[in-house]
């Protein structure tokens, strides 16, 4: 309670503006436990406030948000990114972001330092890259709409920097900044002190033609979605609203609140804190966005990478085996029976004979030396020699068997065990050409 009257004393000394913003700073500081005291204090002092003016019908200037205030020395306590928007005076001439007159150009622009608060010990907040990821501990990327995709970086760099010293130094705002946009466009940034008195030259025609038709409409009314319900609660403008400005938000979720217009706005900061506790002080919907998108490349990467790692495990598997297969046939052969021996010797001698028998009757009808040429056929795709109604192995010149009419359909199993090998021997050796 006492701590109550000092702020109310204190604002009391002070213009409604300065008191405002007085208690703007408070409440942005404050956590959400520590809002209904101070709450009932602001009350208290409003309460003060009407009764001393309530003799003038003359009505206070709604003030200007604090984050939109440009030319403010760099304070080290806030987030030290660099923001961009539009002066409240001059929002139906430029638009929110300035592109009104120009797509992709955002012009009447005045740049101001980020007031959102430090986050997971770093300069910047959760909007600006002090943001967390639950899941990898690790720290987000700034939102799309402060940072450049070609760069990577916060397109309009930092306000302020501390010197050698620890003193708190502005840096200059970067000479015509421009961000790329996911989808590949350029926006181009040009600020109100920039442009002189022509500004005709920085807005399109068709641009112009839509702002003819646009300005012969209407004004559309104030509606809920016109409001950034975030802001204005953070900063504390939310209690400048009249009534009918109110009855947006209540009426959008139906919410009955009787009582004085103080009521009013208690009712709404809390049931706004209720429904967005989990979002904390920065725009999280589109932070989730980028954390998707991002998550969504990093597992196609991995992905890619597993399927490479699985490809090299499958060659590798496979030229193992291969070199089994071969040592297992070395093996055999070596510990091939003496019968086996002597009835493969036995056949290579028969066959050789009697391709030498051929070879010189040949010769003697023919009186020649040339080699007896013979067809080749293919056997389970190997091709082999074919003589007298056996293959022959092209490189052995053994004997494999007998053939089948037609060759292709010879049952191999029939064959002799050495020539069964050779056959397994061809048939891997083929195999791994490919």
């Amino acid at each position: 309670m006492a701590s109550q009257q000092k702020m109310i004393k204190a604002a009391e000394s002070m213009t409604p503006e300065i008191a405002d913003k007085f208690f703007g700073t408070i409440w942005a500081k404050m956590t959400p436990e520590g809002r209904k005291p101070f709450f009932e204090a602001y009350q208290a002092y409003q309460n003060t406030q009407e009764k001393t003016t309530k003799k003038t019908s003359k009505p206070r200037n709604q003030r200007a948000s604090k984050s939109m205030e440009a030319g403010l020395p760099f304070n080290p306590d806030m987030c030290w990114a660099r923001c961009y928007g539009v002066q409240e005076d001059l929002v139906e001439k430029f638009g929110k972001e300035g592109e009104k007159l120009g797509k992709h150009n955002h012009i009447g622009l005045i740049d101001f330092q980020c007031q959102g608060n430090h986050a997971n010990g770093t300069h910047y907040c959760c909007k600006h890259g002090g943001g967390l990821d639950k899941k990898t501990n690790k720290l987000k990327a700034p939102i799309d709409k402060a940072t450049c995709q070609k760069t990577g970086e916060l397109f309009l760099g930092d306000y302020g920097k501390l010197d050698n010293q620890g003193n708190p130094v502005a840096i200059p705002r970067p000479k015509d900044p421009v961000r790329f946009s996911k989808k590949g466009n350029e926006h181009k940034f040009i600020f109100l002190d920039e442009m002189g008195d022509d500004i005709d030259k920085y807005i399109d025609s068709k641009s112009k033609t839509k702002e003819s038709k646009s300005s012969k409409t209407k004004d559309k009314p104030l509606s809920y979605e016109d409001i950034d319900w975030k802001d204005v609660i953070a900063s504390g403008q939310i209690n400048d609203f009249d009534l009918k400005t109110l009855k947006l938000y209540l009426n959008k979720f139906d919410l009955t609140i009787k009582g004085k217009k103080a009521d009013k706005v208690l009712a709404i900061i809390e049931h706004y804190e209720e429904n967005n506790e989990d979002q904390g002080d920065e725009d999280l919907a589109q932070e989730e966005e980028v954390e998707q998108e991002v998550e969504e490349e990093e597992e196609k990467e991995v992905e890619e990478e597993e399927e490479k790692e699985v490809e090299d495990e499958e060659e590798e598997e496979e030229e193992e085996e291969e070199e089994e297969e071969e040592e297992e046939e070395e093996e055999e052969e070596e510990e091939e029976t003496p019968d086996d021996q002597e009835n493969d010797t036995k056949q290579d001698e028969d066959s050789k004979s009697s391709m030498d028998t051929e070879s010189g009757e040949d010769d003697s009808d023919d009186e020649s030396d040339e080699d007896v040429e013979c067809p080749v056929e293919e056997i389970q795709g190997i091709e082999y020699a074919i003589y007298n109604g056996d293959a022959y192995d092209k490189k052995t010149e053994h004997k494999m068997g007998p053939v089948a009419n037609p060759v292709s359909s010879t049952d191999v199993s029939k064959w002799g065990d050495k020539a069964k090998k050779i056959h397994l021997k061809n048939l891997t050796e083929k195999m791994s050409a490919k």
